[in-house]
């Protein structure tokens, strides 16, 4: 199937938009909803977020820390993370 060219240069600028926007915003992903100002202490910490848009999400298969994913790139600080790279080195020196 072939595209008209118009389409084609519609879709590629849609998802030029979209990319630049996900650029823009930053998902916290924790265990639970976190409140506002749990939100901005994150924000706080991390220079990487001061000019994103914060979005929470909750996975409760976290035991506890966050995730965060801006983008496609994932900043991992949940206890299930510190855990099992813990795992891995105590297997490793055994």
């Amino acid at each position: 199937m072939k595209l008209d060219l118009k389409l084609k240069r519609e879709i590629k600028e849609f998802l030029r938009k979209k990319l630049e926007e996900e650029k823009k915003t930053a998902y916290i992903i924790s265990p639970y909803k976190m409140s506002e100002s749990e939100l901005k202490e994150v924000k706080k910490k991390f220079s990487f977020l001061k000019d994103k848009k914060i979005v929470n999400e909750v996975d409760e298969n976290l035991i506890a820390g966050f995730k965060v994913k801006i983008g496609t790139k994932v900043f991992d600080f949940s206890l299930k993370t510190k855990l099992n790279s813990l795992k891995q080195v105590i297997y490793e020196n055994a």
